[in-house]
């Protein structure tokens, strides 16, 4: 297994995932608010646009499938065989683009964007 290209990749996913979310968020604040704390969730409730919603989901959903098939293009040019290389190649991966996640988009774009989002704007969350 070649660990500094793992890692490479990881961070190379890591950074299209949350490109591509930050980017939804801006185009449809409103809609993201569904995916933050209760509190804000509650506060932004009446304003959810169920159509905006659904963008979301079709911008996120296909990012789920070019994600998997980056790392399976990615293992496939590394020389990658077998079941277990493979799946700690993706779990490495996987788990870089959740770390990633949480600490950007659950942890430090919530108290950064409430002001965006409509009704959230003196939430304490």
């Amino acid at each position: 297994m070649n660990w500094p290209r793992i890692i490479l990749d990881g961070i190379s996913m890591s950074l299209l995932f949350n490109a591509v979310v930050g980017v939804g968020f801006l185009l449809w604040p409103q809609a993201y608010s569904t995916m933050f704390p209760r509190e804000i969730r509650q506060a932004a409730a009446p304003y959810v646009d169920k159509g905006e919603v659904r963008k979301m989901k079709l911008l996120l959903y296909p990012l789920y499938l070019v994600l998997l098939a980056y790392w399976a293009v990615s293992a496939r040019c590394a020389g990658m065989a077998g079941f277990w290389n493979l799946f700690w190649t993706g779990y490495v991966e996987m788990t870089m683009v959740s770390v990633s996640d949480f600490i950007i988009l659950d942890c430090w774009l919530p108290g950064k964007v409430k002001h965006m989002i409509k009704g959230a704007e003196h939430c304490k969350a």
